[in-house]
């Protein structure tokens, strides 16, 4: 939106309690109106108040991320989320309980039945990849890359390995 027509602007560009407009406690009145009808947000028309300012191309971006990122981050935040490994576990078991059912599509796992311990076995398999991730980056990294750790870290005398997963054995 247009920074003139932005109650919230009138205040962060100082203003005294006298001159503040109707407009910022009761809204404005394109809001009042169908949608079709409010004003622009397209950046250019949105920008075209600024003296000088040129919109010399739009561009859209999209990123992408991929299920993994998405799994990786997820756990992340759920580690740090969670008080103790058992809960985290137990937790992270019923996500991927209900994540399979949902991509399965078919009732494998009632959702009302206890958790499994292949299901904990493999929430804890994933704690286990996101926490070697985080701690042993640079080792991985440079294993995925040359095939060996670099000498000043603390595994290179354990002469690691990933796995077809990629984790550290």
């Amino acid at each position: 939106m247009a920074s003139n027509l932005n109650p919230a602007d009138i205040l962060s560009g100082g203003c005294d309690t006298k001159s503040v407009p109707t407009s910022w406690s009761v809204g404005l009145d394109f809001l009042r109106d169908y949608k079709n009808n409010w004003p622009s947000t397209r950046p250019e028309e949105a920008l075209s108040f600024i003296e000088g300012v040129e919109i010399i191309q739009t561009v859209m971006v999209a990123s992408v991320v991929t299920d993994s990122e998405i799994s990786q981050h997820s756990i992340e935040k759920l580690i740090q989320h969670f008080p103790s490994f058992y809960t985290l576990k137990k937790a992270l078991s019923w996500i991927l309980r209900v994540k399979k059912f949902l991509r399965s599509g078919k009732d494998e796992a009632t959702l009302s039945d206890p958790v499994t311990a292949e299901e904990l076995s493999e929430a804890e398999r994933q704690i286990g990849q996101v926490v070697q991730r985080q701690t042993y980056m640079v080792e991985i990294a440079s294993l995925q890359h040359s095939g060996s750790v670099p000498k000043p870290s603390q595994l290179k005398q354990l002469c690691p390995v990933l796995n077809r997963n990629g984790r550290l054995l």
